[in-house]
């Protein structure tokens, strides 16, 4: 398996209240690709989830 890193930050919202991503992507070689897209259309660059850690919630 190889890992993909991905810098991902929220944008602000444009004049007509659709919300933005940005994301970097980088490969084991050291090249980037930069992407930025509305909310609605970060499903379609999802290839897979891998959950690396769980964190439970404290009893209080």
């Amino acid at each position: 398996m190889t890992d993909n890193p991905i810098g991902f930050g929220l944008l602000p919202e444009d004049d007509e209240g659709d919300e933005w991503f940005k994301m970097t992507l980088t490969n084991d070689k050291g090249d980037e690709l930069s992407v930025e897209d509305t909310w609605s259309y970060l499903s379609d660059y999802i290839v897979s989830v891998e959950i690396i850690d769980f964190v439970a919630d404290k009893e209080e």
